[in-house]
C-alpha cells in the first residue's frame, strides 16, 4: 500500500508540473493585456510599461515561469493584479462554497447514482429496466448549462419554489435552511451527469459479478438472493465504483465553473470566469494549481480505496 501511494503521489506531482507550466504558457499567450484592461484604452504606454515592470511581465517567459514557481514552492503564490492582495486570500474565500457544492453533488451522485444502478441490475430482465437504462442516458447527455437554464425556469420563475442564484437571501436569516434553499439547484445539475455514469457502471459491474462462478456457486448451496447479494456481489463490485467517484472529482470541479456562473455561486468556478476577464494571471494560476491538486488527490484516495477493497491492485504479481 505506501508503495502504491508513494509512486500515485510521484506522478501527481509530476502532472501537477506540467499543469502549471501548460496553464502559465497559455496564459502569457492569450491575447489582451492586463494593464489595458485594469487602467482603461487612456493609460499611456509609459504607464502600460511602469505595470508590467511591477508586475515582471517584460522579463522573458521562461524567466517569469520559474520565478513563479520559486515563489509557489514556498507557499507564496503571489498577488492579485487587481486589489493587490495574496492570492491564497482571495482563493481562500471560494474554497467553502466550492467544495459545499462538489461535496454535495459527490454524494447524490453516488447515493441516487448506485441505487438506480442496482435497480436496473436486479431488474435487467423486466420491463423495469429499460426505463431506467433510457432515463440515464438522457441525463447523462444534456448540457448542464441547459439543464440548469430549465430548472431555474421551472423551480424559480414559474412555481417560485427556489432562489435562482446566490448562496444566500440578502433579506433572510442566512441559516441552514437559506442554505439549502440556494444549494439545491447548482447541486442537482452538477450531480446530474455523474449521477448517470454511477448508475451505468453500477449496473455494469453488478451483473458481471452476479454471473461469476463463485455466485452460482453460492446459490447452488441454497443462500438467499439477499444474503448473496451483500455477501458476493456488492462488495466485490464495489471497486469499479470507487474508482468512479475518484475520476468523478475533477469532473465535478471543472463542471463546477459553468454550474457557479448559471447560479452565480460564489465559488472558485466563478472566481476562474472572472480572473480570466480581468487578465488576472496569478489568481487563475493559483487557482488551476489549487484544483489540480485537490482533484488528483481525490484520485490518489480513490486509488488508495481500490487497493484496500481488491488485494489484486495491492499485489498485482499474485494476480
Amino acid at each position: 500500500m505506501a508503495r502504491l501511494a508513494i509512486s500515485r503521489l510521484a506522478q501527481a506531482l509530476l502532472l501537477l508540473l506540467l499543469v502549471s507550466i501548460a496553464t502559465f504558457c497559455l496564459l502569457r499567450l492569450a491575447p489582451g493585456d492586463p494593464g489595458a484592461l485594469l487602467y482603461g484604452p487612456n493609460a499611456s504606454a509609459r504607464d502600460l510599461a511602469q505595470v508590467r515592470e511591477g508586475w515582471g511581465l517584460d522579463a522573458p517567459l521562461y524567466i517569469q515561469y520559474f520565478q513563479w514557481l520559486s515563489h509557489a514552492a514556498s507557499g507564496d503564490l503571489g498577488r492579485s493584479y487587481v486589489d493587490g492582495r495574496p492570492v491564497l486570500s482571495v482563493i481562500e474565500e471560494r474554497v467553502p462554497a466550492t467544495l459545499e457544492l462538489a461535496l454535495s453533488a459527490l454524494l447524490i451522485a453516488a447515493a441516487s447514482g448506485m441505487f438506480l444502478g442496482v435497480l436496473s441490475a436486479r431488474t435487467h430482465s423486466t420491463w423495469l429496466d429499460q426505463p431506467i437504462r433510457l432515463l440515464t442516458t438522457a441525463i447523462y447527455s444534456t448540457p448542464p448549462f441547459w439543464l440548469g437554464i430549465l430548472l431555474i425556469l421551472l423551480f424559480s420563475v414559474h412555481l417560485r419554489w427556489l432562489p435562482p442564484g446566490g448562496s444566500q437571501n440578502p433579506a433572510g436569516s442566512g441559516g441552514l435552511g437559506d442554505l439549502l434553499s440556494h444549494l439545491a439547484l447548482p447541486v442537482l445539475v452538477l450531480a446530474a451527469r455523474d449521477a448517470a455514469r454511477f448508475a451505468r457502471l453500477t449496473r455494469a459491474s453488478v451483473l458481471a459479478v452476479a454471473s461469476q462462478d463463485y455466485v452460482r456457486t453460492a446459490s447452488a448451496k441454497g443462500l438467499s438472493r439477499t444474503a448473496i447479494e451483500i455477501r458476493h456481489i456488492f462488495r466485490n463490485a464495489l471497486s469499479p465504483v470507487f474508482a468512479v467517484a475518484g475520476t468523478s472529482i475533477p469532473g465535478l470541479l471543472s463542471g463546477a465553473v459553468i454550474v457557479e456562473t448559471v447560479f452565480s455561486w460564489p465559488g472558485m468556478g466563478r472566481l476562474v470566469i472572472e480572473s480570466a476577464l480581468q487578465r488576472n494571471y496569478p489568481v487563475i494560476m493559483g487557482e488551476v494549481l489549487i484544483v489540480a491538486a485537490m482533484a488528483m488527490g481525490g484520485s490518489l484516495l480513490a486509488d488508495l480505496a481500490c487497493a484496500a477493497a481488491d488485494p489484486r491492485i495491492r499485489h498485482p504479481s499474485r494476480g
